[in-house]
């Protein structure tokens, strides 16, 4: 009986042992950021204990840093939820699982709990947030024309899939993956090195898809982070034992790319620069740089040809399109009157969203970025987007129900083009600095009295977030102590930038 009881012991002792084991060896892998390795981990874990806390945890976030389907991560943190005891942090995980899963209003739920228990120099974090989370709702009302398709084998694999550029005419594609071809083994975060491949169209078809030669690719990451509209240029991001942080060039003769070299226009020691563009006319080079002097992390600079045929000084594209975060990946239309590029510093889904901005030559600035909408931007990261001449269709990266397995390359087709619709931020002060500002709900009807939106203001902020398509609306508000408001509201623009379009109402007190 006793060795029975001793067996039994011992048993439950070393499964303790191997349960703690493997977390640990799960934990390591998701530190050093090799979230695929992990989650098979900690999902081998949770066969054992389903509802052990930090298990799920550390699963729903495993999950929301890789690109698939994120909805497992939601299943994880409801597990977490119905525990008696977890980690006020865990109300994070629930919102950026929710949000990922396009369920904004429960993400800005469990925002708001996390709120409570956070630092104010996070809270800054939390409160971009939830305005990318009602940004998204209002996008979501007004989504844009186009039609995705699959860029399929040729130029598709298992493995990430990303940043593509295309030629104006669509005649060569270059693109970043990291299969295993041509590398030797995988990277801390379990994938392979980045390499950059083309395919050239031949009858109206993509070719498969070739890795170029070591002119451009190595045994680093080489990260294409932007190229001319006829592929002349191509910028690619490199870092070794020599550079850190640096744009590379490789200029095409032929059809083959030179060996790539510092970009030293644009490079300045002691900043981080990302990616880089070149205008159609070879005289303007814009650059995403964290140097100092700039209004965030990542800013956009242009440096211009000079009649001696050297470059000027970087200037600051200013903070009209530059913003207290990051902005990166530009790249010009084929006319060069556009310029794209990805901001996750600008009201947008969640994430990085893309952004255009349009040079206006009468006050030789370039003009508000207006968000390109969705499903074009969605709540994960949408870094970049290159279009064609007519800008009928343009080529991104992302993460489909019919990908191959990771991020894929696609080409959207664009159907009937419309601007953008306004997003509007309203705020109603009181004047009191014990309630700020009036939490009421505003109702918004069209000139045909049909109603719009019933719209409630952020708890924190006070403000109100409304996408509206051009036209003629009513606002109407009936707050306690005040007296009833309505009035006109023409749109007549399309702003994408939800700080440029505030407008303030005040109401009357009741009985003045």
């Amino acid at each position: 009986m006793n060795r029975i009881v001793i067996t039994l012991v011992l048993h439950f002792a070393f499964s303790l042992y191997g349960y703690g084991q493997s977390l640990s060896e799960a934990k390591s892998l998701y530190n050093q950021g090799n979230f695929s390795a992990a989650l098979v981990q900690f999902e081998s874990l949770l066969k054992k204990d389903a509802n052990d806390v930090q298990v799920n945890i550390y699963a729903s976030e495993c999950i929301l840093n890789l690109n698939g389907d994120k909805s497992k991560a939601v299943t994880y943190m409801e597990r977490v939820m119905k525990q008696p005891k977890y980690p006020k942090s865990a109300y994070y995980t629930m919102a950026e699982a929710h949000a990922q899963n396009y369920a904004f209003d429960q993400a800005i739920e469990s925002y708001h709990l996390y709120l409570e228990n956070v630092s104010a120099k996070l809270s800054d974090d939390i409160r971009k947030r939830v305005i990318d989370c009602q940004t998204a709702k209002e996008l979501m009302k007004f989504p844009v024309d186009v039609t995705f398709h699959n860029m399929g084998p040729e130029i598709n694999s298992a493995y990430p899939d990303y940043n593509p550029f295309i030629t104006s005419d669509e005649s060569l594609i270059l693109y970043n993956s990291r299969r295993k071809e041509g590398s030797s083994k995988p990277e801390f975060d379990g994938y392979y090195p980045a390499n950059v491949y083309q395919s050239t169209l031949l009858e109206g078809e993509f070719k498969k898809s070739e890795i170029l030669n070591r002119n451009v690719n190595s045994i680093y990451d080489d990260i294409l982070v932007g190229m001319s509209n006829s592929a002349s240029h191509i910028f690619i991001f490199h870092d070794d034992e020599e550079h850190y942080g640096d744009v590379f060039v490789s200029y095409r003769s032929g059809k083959t790319f030179q060996r790539k070299v510092p970009f030293d226009e644009i490079n300045n020691i002691g900043s981080f620069e990302s990616a880089a563009t070149i205008s159609p006319d070879g005289n303007s080079i814009v650059f995403a740089s964290d140097r100092k002097g700039g209004f965030g992390g990542l800013d956009l600079y242009i440096i211009r040809k000079l009649p001696t045929g050297g470059w000027s000084e970087p200037q600051n594209l200013g903070s009209e399109v530059n913003s207290p975060l990051n902005e990166d990946f530009p790249h010009f239309s084929a006319d060069g009157n556009y310029l794209y590029f990805s901001s996750n510093g600008h009201p947008g889904m969640g994430g990085y969203d893309l952004f255009l901005t349009e040079w206006d030559p009468v006050h030789n600035i370039w003009t508000r970025p207006k968000n390109m909408g969705y499903p074009i931007n969605t709540p994960r990261d949408d870094r970049t987007i290159a279009f064609n001449a007519d800008q009928t269709s343009a080529y991104i990266s992302t993460w489909r129900e019919d990908s191959q397995g990771d991020l894929d390359i696609y080409r959207v087709d664009f159907g009937e083009r419309h601007n953008m619709p306004a997003l509007v931020r309203i705020q109603v002060p009181t004047g009191l600095p014990e309630t700020p500002f009036i939490q009421s709900e505003i109702k918004v009807t069209d000139e045909f009295d049909e109603l719009v939106g019933i719209y409630r203001p952020h708890p924190q902020s006070g403000k109100y977030v409304m996408a509206l398509n051009p036209g003629k609306y009513y606002l109407y508000m009936d707050a306690d102590g005040y007296q009833p408001h309505s009035e006109l509201m023409m749109i007549s623009d399309y702003y994408a930038q939800a700080e440029q379009n505030i407008k303030v109402i005040r109401l009357q007190q009741a009985g003045k």
